[in-house]
């Protein structure tokens, strides 16, 4: 066998000694790369299968096809389980548009083949469509895998398909005269040994499994308790789980930001696989050795089956909206049906999200601190003042009626503090409960005078204090108005 076989098992060996799973999973699939030989490839499915126990089964976004989203060893099995049980629920093949979204997507995997065997064997596989897709996933990812079942599809195949059936002549001969490569002793003896560590760390993790999952399971109920995560980290630690010493290290009074760097580069997507394919990666914060803060990806990019959150959404807190994403009325609504289950209702941030969300929040959303990054939604002040936990608001280019409206409603007594500036960023005003100047505002140039009314307003927050900066004449432009904005503050501060 070639030295870089052996070289590839041998890391195999380091990655699994350090409990990096997952890398020894990329290893085994370039191994694989190099030289397929059943026992390579019953390593990778038996570390494959250990690694996605417990995580939940998705279709493929549509976005990871169409963009560069980086992949993680364990998104295949999980995407493949989706299809698997799509399967099973239809008992007829009618794969071909998922089966040509996988092949843009997943490079070739031998993890793919028992999938297709499971095809083959469906009624609807003879039809013209599934089988010229069947046929182009057996030669992507090529031999080895059992000729029986395709032999069995061949002869319910009519004989008017001419040139599909020639083309599945061709993989069934491809894969009759496959030759399994010849592994040396050394070789075999690697395979044999990383078997026997895989195997432990399965049956490990098989006798511990009930405890493991009744450990996250109050986790996710109480999501506060500090005691539930560090007894789950002592659980973790003794079976040599990285998580455990990452919960451990977040928890510490001088954590060791390197090593928790380390382990994040090792285990993020991993981590934050129980949030399903709805986040963005690379983005995600940990706290307590779990994710609280995440990057949501566009609604318009689900799955085309409304998701089901699972409960590791419990942890998370706060919710990022990308910058770069223009939103649009599906991206909204998708993400508004999100944030009502229930599984999301510890959310208290949302942070850069559009203003059509808010109207779609519950009436008994938890949502505390709230930073929009538009303001042109109908009806967003009576949707604000429905919000019954909301302390922290910012708005960006607020009308002067949504400021005034937002000042005569609860909101008044109900924030801790509001940031808003004007359409055209002529003024910005800032509230802070409690300081003592409560009122700071910047005002800019001849529309003073427009300004006026939004500060008027903003004393129904505070009358104690104002701070203002008067820029380009504004003071003089604003005339009587503003002056009489100006006399309702016991104490103005001009800078």
């Amino acid at each position: 066998m070639s030295h870089l076989l052996k070289e590839l098992l041998g890391r195999t060996e380091e990655a699994l000694a350090r409990r990096e799973d997952d890398a020894a999973l990329t290893l085994l699939l370039e191994a694989w790369k190099e030289c397929r030989a059943e026992p390579v490839i019953a390593l990778i499915q038996r570390l494959s299968d250990h690694l996605a126990t417990g995580l939940p089964f998705f279709e493929v976004p549509i976005r990871w096809v169409l963009e560069e989203v980086r992949r993680h060893p364990t998104d295949l099995p999980r995407a493949l389980g989706w299809l698997r049980e799509r399967a099973a629920s239809l008992s007829r093949c009618a794969f071909s548009t998922d089966l040509d979204r996988l092949r843009r997507w997943w490079p070739a995997d031998p993890r793919i083949i028992p999938l297709l065997l499971t095809l083959v064997r469906l009624p609807g596989a003879e039809t013209p469509g599934e089988l010229k897709m069947l046929c182009s996933l057996f030669m992507y990812v090529g031999a080895p895998y059992d000729v029986e079942p395709l032999r069995e599809l061949k002869a319910r195949l009519p004989s008017t398909q001419g040139e599909e059936v020639e083309r599945f002549d061709l993989v069934i001969r491809l894969g009759a005269r496959w030759v399994p490569p010849v592994l040396d002793a050394e070789t075999l003896a690697r395979c044999d040994a990383l078997k026997e560590v895989i195997e432990e760390r399965v049956e490990s993790a098989r006798l511990d499994a009930a405890t493991r999952e009744a450990l996250f399971a109050r986790v996710y109920e109480a999501p506060e308790d500090d005691s539930a995560r560090q007894v789950l980290a002592d659980q973790l630690l003794e079976q040599g789980d990285p998580l455990g010493e990452f919960i451990m290290l977040q928890y510490a009074k001088a954590p060791d930001e390197e090593r928790i760097a380390r382990l994040l580069v090792a285990n993020r997507e991993r981590w934050q696989a129980p949030l399903g394919p709805y986040v963005e990666r690379g983005y995600t914060r940990f706290e307590r050795g779990f994710p609280v803060a995440v990057r949501p990806i566009k609604g318009d990019h689900f799955p085309k089956s409304f998701p089901k959150p699972e409960p590791g959404w419990n942890t998370v807190e706060e919710l990022h909206w990308n910058p770069e994403h223009h939103s649009d009325g599906n991206d909204v609504a998708q993400w508004g049906r999100m944030l009502r289950h229930p599984a999301l209702r510890r959310v208290t941030r949302l942070l850069n999200v559009p203003g059509e969300l808010v109207s779609l929040l519950s009436a008994n959303s938890s949502v505390r601190r709230l930073e929009l990054k538009s303001s042109f939604e109908s009806g967003l002040a009576d949707a604000l003042t429905a919000l019954p936990h909301l302390t922290w608001l910012t708005i960006p280019y607020a009308s002067t009626d949504l400021f005034i409206r937002c000042a005569h409603s609860r909101l008044a007594s109900q924030l801790e503090y509001f940031k808003a500036s004007g359409e055209d960023g002529f003024w910005r005003l800032e509230v802070t409960r409690g300081a003592e100047v409560p009122i700071r505002a910047t005002v800019t140039g001849p529309r003073a005078r427009e300004f006026a009314p939004v500060l008027l307003a903003a004393a129904r927050f505070s009358s104690q204090g104002l701070r203002i900066e008067f820029r380009d004449g504004a003071e003089e432009q604003g005339g009587a108005p503003l002056r009489e904005a100006l006399a309702a503050y016991a104490r103005v501060i001009r800078e």
